[in-house]
């Protein structure tokens, strides 16, 4: 028999397992480094909730999304530290490089990817805005459903259903909140919500579309962000000896938490190689033309990031693009900040135009600098906590490697 004969029992388990709903044509999520994107046009109101909404936690059922990152978890990791994420960008220890001190105008997305990286685990997907980072809707908890199921086919096909769920009943609501026609009694997620949205300005029909069009989830990376603490033991006083031989600041050795999780065996689907992250025609030039054994090598690696890198910084105006360019490419961030007469990251970021920066590039130096602080304080935040638990060992037994490049 062949062996794919042997998932059709399991598929069609859980297409019997899966909350039904009516018929409807639904886009694909796009995954990317444990991510999802939704797609197409926005669906017909409705108030109605399907099987499936309760497994979403809204944050417009708090106060404030400081209270409802507090709040969203028993075992939350800065309650422990007696900080918020949004304490942590403010480095209370002083534990950053004076050049990587965090501006204003990136706080909020820092704090964003410190949450990806020490709150939550990959059962858990949050749901925000991809331009306002800040604009959080809540997260949907799969916990409960990969204890049941663990790390099986099974349950990606219905936790992807279920993410499909509720992201279809939260365009519902978000269109409804946004269209200024008077909200039903009977439905307080719409009175909540709308004051969520105030906040934000979007209390319009266009900016409701917009704002639809905009949702996206983020998978959490807690167990992840373990695992590379304890590859990166070994490692880090090689690479940050590398770094200082090269007169380069010692924060550049955390790009590889973003790019690998630290996994010298990391291979993306572009075939981008080791902790670095160096694709084929990168390693044959900077590395070994033809000694493939060396590319993933993480020393030489290592050796060749900081040249790459020290000639970023001397070709543009601050660490941010720089950092930026190791995702983004020099010649992109080049023409940008040209463009923007720019001598940080912040316009490019703010930018919403053709040949501007993807999601990715936007937030590339948020990522490592959240990195950093969340490595910095590793004590702090995960304490007791080092080894990871039982469901997180489970969920990163096949964890794929993100493909990193700009998209």
């Amino acid at each position: 028999m062949a062996p794919w004969l042997t998932y059709i029992p399991i598929v069609l388990a859980a297409l019997v397992l899966v909350p039904q709903s009516s018929p409807r044509v639904v886009d694909k999520g796009l995954l990317v480094s444990g991510f999802h994107e939704t797609r197409g046009a926005p669906p017909k109101t409705s108030a109605r909730r399907e099987a499936g909404w309760e497994v979403f936690k809204p944050a417009w059922k708090s106060s404030s999304n400081r209270s409802f990152f507090s709040a969203a978890f028993d075992a939350n990791p800065f309650a422990v530290a007696g900080l918020d994420a949004d304490d942590l960008v403010l480095d209370p220890s002083n534990a950053l490089e004076t050049e990587f001190k965090i501006p204003g105008y990136l706080k909020s997305r820092v704090a964003f990817w410190i949450r990806v990286y020490s709150q939550y685990n990959s059962q858990v997907r949050i749901v925000h805005d991809r331009n306002r980072i800040d604009l959080v809707y809540g997260i949907i908890d799969l916990r409960p459903l990969h204890r049941e199921l663990g790390n099986t086919v099974v349950f990606d096909i219905r936790a992807n259903a279920l993410e499909r769920t509720v992201l279809r009943q939260l365009k519902t609501l978000i269109l409804n909140a946004s269209s200024g026609r008077p909200l039903s009694s009977t439905d307080p997620d719409m009175a909540e919500l709308r004051t969520l949205l105030s906040r934000f300005g979007a209390l319009n029909p266009l900016e409701g579309q917009r704002l639809v069009r905009d949702l996206r989830t983020q998978t959490g990376q807690r167990d992840m962000f373990l695992q590379a603490l304890h590859r990166s033991k070994e490692l880090l006083p090689h690479i940050e000896s590398v770094l200082r031989q090269n007169g380069l600041p010692i924060t550049l050795g955390r790009i590889p938490f973003v790019e690998s999780s630290f996994n010298v065996r990391a291979q993306s689907k572009i075939g981008a190689v080791g902790i670095w992250q160096f694709t084929p025609e990168t390693a044959r030039e900077w590395i070994a033309k033809d000694e493939e054994r060396f590319w993933s090598d993480p020393i030489r690696q290592t050796r060749s990031a900081a040249r790459l890198l020290r000639g970023y910084r001397a070709m543009l105006p601050d660490w941010s693009t720089a950092v930026t360019s190791y995702n983004s490419g020099i010649g992109r961030i080049r023409r940008l900040t040209q463009k923007h007469r720019s001598n940080s990251i912040e316009p490019l970021i703010a930018a919403r135009e053709n040949g501007g920066l993807g999601f990715a590039g936007k937030n590339f130096f948020a990522e490592v600098m959240a990195a950093t602080l969340v490595e910095a304080y590793k004590e702090q935040l995960f304490g007791a906590h080092m080894l990871p638990d039982k469901d997180s060992e489970m969920a990163l037994q096949a964890v794929p490697t993100p493909d990193r490049c700009e998209r």
